[in-house]
């Protein structure tokens, strides 16, 4: 008797609404749901989105693709997610009010670079101007390096002194940017030296070619 009567007063609790949003009652059951449903969602993501990194690294072809479908892949699934979530959480999908309520909220609260980034970097993935492996050399900033990861709000370049420098998305969408190996690996690079009057020209050669 005394079992039951706790599992009818622990129905009640979560089945009690704790908040209303937009006309939409949320439980401590529907919030504890989402909850679970949130960190499935992005652990499925994670996992993803490695399993498809270790294939694109071992990969000799179609690596760009490849990285097209590990980004696509994991936000395809966190999105999904969180639709979910909010579906057990009790909100209604069908009115977009409280999605752009909550979008404009955030977006008023500071939150205007992180989506600029964001989409910044879904142009960069798209455009394939500049792609993951691509040699690019930033002067105004003096940066030199391939990209080895295009993420939500930054880009990864690791210079030739194997340094990972985080370059905004958006900086390489508004800035002129130069790609050494875009649609092809051959590039005359300049070396500036200065020798001293009247050596040899033909050993200056052989020792900067050397």
């Amino acid at each position: 008797m005394v079992s039951t009567i706790e599992k009818l007063n622990l129905e009640a609790i979560e089945q009690s609404p704790v908040l209303r949003i937009a006309g939409a009652s949320l439980t401590v059951g529907g919030l504890v749901g989402a909850g679970v449903i949130l960190i499935g969602a992005f652990c499925v993501s994670w996992l993803i989105t490695r399993a498809l990194r270790r294939v694109r690294e071992r990969a000799e072809r179609s690596r760009q693709a490849l990285y097209l479908l590990e980004r696509l892949s994991g936000y395809a699934v966190i999105i999904l997610g969180v639709m979910a979530a909010l579906s057990t959480a009790g909100l209604n999908l069908s009115s977009l009010a409280v999605f752009a309520g909550a979008l404009g909220i955030g977006v008023g609260l500071g939150l205007q670079g992180v989506v600029k980034e964001f989409v910044s970097g879904l142009f960069l993935i798209f455009d394939r101007m500049v792609s993951v492996g691509d040699y690019i050399e930033i002067e105004d900033i003096g940066i030199r390096g391939a990209i080895m990861e295009i993420g939500p709000r930054a880009t990864r370049v690791r210079t030739n002194d194997n340094v990972n420098v985080l370059v905004p998305n958006s900086r390489l969408i508004e800035q002129p940017v130069t790609n050494w190996t875009l649609k092809g690996d051959t590039r005359r690079i300049h070396v500036p030296f200065a020798v001293a009057y009247g050596s040899d020209r033909g050993r200056v050669r052989e020792a900067v070619l050397a």
